[in-house]
């Protein structure tokens, strides 16, 4: 175990149930892994896991489309090996007329695994902050079995620039979710 140089560190550890590993004893200890629904861990459940870029890069067909089919279907992604798993989609920018005609862009069946909240049923606001969106969320995860909830984009869910003091609240509620649902979100 590691030591702690002073009494303040000590009570700091204890108090917050903090581990801090040893890097040997880190390295010798045998730890089950993590679930996870991307090769090598990118996707674990009960996680966050986000994927940022300018607008128009490409995120809802690569990702919100893309990512949800392949891993519905449990086929590799960009070489990717993926796991079977349940996927909810909130696509609040996506109608459903276009995430069909990217999923045909696609080439690749839609099965039951997947469930989309297309844009039209997601007209007023849906904030991350407020506690009822999210009991929402996490009753629609848990009545579709999601293993994975997709939502984009991120900025539709929240209030205010993309600076830690807005994104905070928003991301106690990703966090609920997640742990809730037992979910990567």
């Amino acid at each position: 175990r590691l030591r702690c140089g002073c009494a303040s560190t000590a009570r700091a550890l204890e108090r917050r149930q903090w581990r801090v590993w040893a890097g040997d004893e880190l390295m010798e200890t045998k730890l089950e892994p993590v679930e996870s629904f991307l090769e090598s861990g990118l996707m674990p459940r009960g996680q966050l896991v986000f994927a940022y870029g300018r607008p128009g890069f490409g995120k809802s067909f690569l990702f919100t489309v893309g990512l949800s089919l392949h891993l519905a279907l449990g086929e590799p992604w960009f070489g990717l090996s993926t796991q079977p798993c349940r996927v909810l989609v909130l696509a609040a920018e996506l109608p459903a007329v276009r995430f069909q005609d990217y999923a045909r862009q696609w080439g690749l069946e839609v099965n039951a695994r997947l469930a989309v909240l297309a844009a039209e049923s997601l007209s007023s606001p849906a904030l991350l902050s407020d506690h009822e969106v999210v009991d929402d969320i996490v009753a629609l995860s848990l009545s579709h079995r999601a293993d994975v909830v997709l939502i984009d984009p991120f900025s539709r869910f929240h209030m205010g620039a993309e600076s830690p003091e807005h994104l905070a609240p928003s991301l106690v509620g990703l966090q609920r979710i997640a742990a809730l649902a037992n979910a990567c979100v």
